[in-house]
């Protein structure tokens, strides 16, 4: 059932950035740079999670949630392409001067942004709805919020990398039972467009 295998792809790209994370936690090196393991995890995950949202966008499969689901997954698909643009970029051409000026680093960010406003645009799309998807959109809306919220606080130096950290694992939260959703849907590919609501 090829329909499901974007909702599954999420699923994998969920489980290897939830992994990064623990590796970060536990003290190991996670600079795609410097280690082959978390090298691999990185641009897999990403690579899976961009090809999955793009196939549960292009096929409709979270039972018609209109065009601005649609909308949102396209931008982390986006956005996590970036990622992995940036990083090859960054991996292969050295940067000069001021590496924070670097088009590398700004692709970067892009894709970081545009993954975060998918990932608002798919919670706002879920969250009027009923049951897991009202979940779902919850925990793609906290996400965002709590992490820059943690970033904002973290750069008055008010608060530790706390906030960032968890607003991140919700995030992974969200996206992985947005997977979930997607791979248990039952939903073939749609035939025409799918009604906004």
């Amino acid at each position: 059932m090829l329909y499901r295998v974007g909702g599954l792809l999420i699923v994998v790209a969920s489980v290897g950035f939830g992994s990064l994370l623990a590796l970060a936690q536990a003290g190991q090196p996670v600079d795609a740079l410097d280690n082959p393991l978390t090298a691999g995890l990185f641009f897999g995950s990403a690579i899976c999670g961009s090809f999955g949202s793009w196939w549960v966008g292009r096929h409709g499969t979270i039972q018609r949630e209109g065009v601005y689901g649609r909308f949102g997954l396209g931008l982390i698909a986006v956005g996590l392409l970036a990622l992995v643009a940036g990083q090859l970029l960054v991996t292969f051409i050295a940067s000069q001067g001021d590496p924070s000026a670097d088009p590398a680093y700004l692709v970067i960010l892009g894709g970081y942004l545009s993954a975060l406003a998918g990932a608002i645009v798919i919670g706002l799309a879920f969250i009027v709805r009923g049951g897991p998807r009202r979940v779902v959109g919850c925990l793609l809306l906290a996400g965002p919020v709590v992490f820059v919220l943690g970033f904002a606080l973290r750069a008055v130096g008010a608060l530790g990398p706390i906030l960032p950290l968890a607003g991140f694992a919700i995030l992974l939260v969200g996206w992985l039972c947005l997977g979930v959703l997607a791979a248990r849907s039952g939903e073939g590919p749609q035939s025409g467009a799918a009604p906004s609501r």
